[in-house]
């Protein structure tokens, strides 16, 4: 393959819209960026300092900066190795203190079971936030329909650059709270965040060229400046601000349908195609309606695997910085969580990427995983030789 494959965002206009986004047709504010809708709403509901805050303890970020920010105190929930809410314990929380609010995310993607969730937090009168940042979903979906408030990060599935709608079913709660403050810093990342889609377009586009080949000499360039923009975000978040007029305007030209439709086919391949053995699935991944931010599996050798792929031009995504806050006290409460934080790792599925391309994604996945299997198989052949030389040692010294 000639072009790099990646999952970032590029600038894909594919379009009009032919269908309304799922956030149009109801109360939304839109914000900047996620975790400046978060610290606004936190806000707008006047909880008092030091009010609970239900989140899982595998979180962003984005959504745990904003609570602390406040003046309340994260209250984490463990997840499962399949990263679904641990039912006693999120009970337990909710009896145990006063909660203000809860949070379920829908990691990578995947459908996690917010009906039950949404109606143990009912019982205790706490409204539910449903993270959506990892999903793109159509108006039939069941997704994004059952909590009081619905929160999406554009810019991890399309090709904008800021973009964070949140809309708002609480029935006794007024969206004019939810406040904007201009920050002139938002005009800094929003440059940035456009130098990024910038070269990652360009870097998709000039594949085989003289340019590529110039362009490769300035990845450590683009990945400083997406690091940098998040440096950026984070030290101005605390004001939150809405999303740029450029946004909108790539939003009109987007068909979200047309994208969900594209993402789910090339998710479909990998569920299909992937050697089962190498990597294991995750619930939810094999019956999709909805696109996902990455085709997600847990795997042994991440590291490996990474590396084979790299070696190949190929780069997916896992999200382990930024997103480690696991506390050190009572830390083997969460062990399952952690090891998924640690073995998990999403193959590309970007509105950019052509069918082929992901068949060759698969191959060299499969590739890889077959070595691994081999040599898997020549370790327990050596442990298996060492220990039968070791017991016919010990024999002959029996004899002896």
């Amino acid at each position: 393959m000639k072009r790099p494959i990646h999952n970032d965002t590029c600038l894909d206009l594919t379009g009009s819209a032919t269908t309304p986004f799922p956030w149009q047709t109801e109360k939304t504010r839109l914000f900047a960026s996620g975790r400046e809708a978060m610290i606004a709403l936190l806000r707008a509901l006047a909880l008092p300092k030091g009010t609970g805050i239900l989140i899982p303890a595998y979180v962003p970020e984005g959504i745990i900066a904003p609570v602390r920010r406040c003046g309340f105190e994260p209250v984490l929930y463990p997840v499962s190795r399949q990263l679904a809410p641990s039912w006693p314990h999120v009970e337990d929380l909710l009896a145990q203190r006063p909660i203000g609010l809860a949070v379920l995310i829908h990691y990578f993607g995947i459908a996690q079971p917010v009906e039950r969730f949404h109606d143990l937090c009912r019982r205790h009168g706490v409204p539910v936030v449903e993270d959506m940042a990892h999903v793109m979903h159509s108006e039939s979906d069941s997704l994004g329909r059952t909590g009081e408030f619905v929160l999406y990060s554009l810019p991890k599935m399309l090709g904008v650059p800021d973009g964070a709608p949140l809309v708002i079913r609480k029935p006794d709660f007024d969206p004019e709270r939810l406040a904007f403050r201009q920050d002139s810093r938002h005009i800094l990342y929003l440059t940035k965040q456009l130098a990024r889609l910038g070269s990652s377009t360009l870097y998709r586009k000039l594949a085989g060229s003289t340019a590529r080949r110039l362009m490769r000499r300035f990845v450590p360039w683009r990945v400083r400046n997406f690091a940098d923009a998040y440096d950026t975000l984070m030290a101005y978040f605390e004001n939150p601000n809405p999303m740029s007029a450029v946004s909108r305007f790539l939003l009109k030209r987007t068909d979200w349908r047309k994208v969900i439709e594209h993402r789910v086919a090339l998710a479909r391949r990998y569920h299909e195609k992937l050697d089962h053995g190498a990597f294991e699935r995750l619930p939810g991944t094999g019956s999709l309606s909805h696109a996902m931010f990455g085709f997600p599996v847990l795997v042994g050798d991440r590291e490996g695997l990474v590396g084979h792929l790299d070696r190949h031009d190929i780069r997916g995504v896992y999200l382990e910085d930024r997103w480690d806050f696991f506390p050190q006290a009572g830390r083997e409460v969460h062990q399952e969580a952690i090891w998924t934080m640690q073995h998990h790792f999403l193959f590309p599925t970007a509105y950019s990427l052509r069918e082929e391309e992901v068949d060759y994604v698969i191959k060299v996945a499969n590739e890889w995983g077959v070595a691994r299997s081999h040599e898997s198989r020549r370790d327990a052949d050596n442990v298996m030789t060492h220990a039968q030389g070791s017991n016919t040692r010990v024999n002959r010294n029996a004899e002896i």
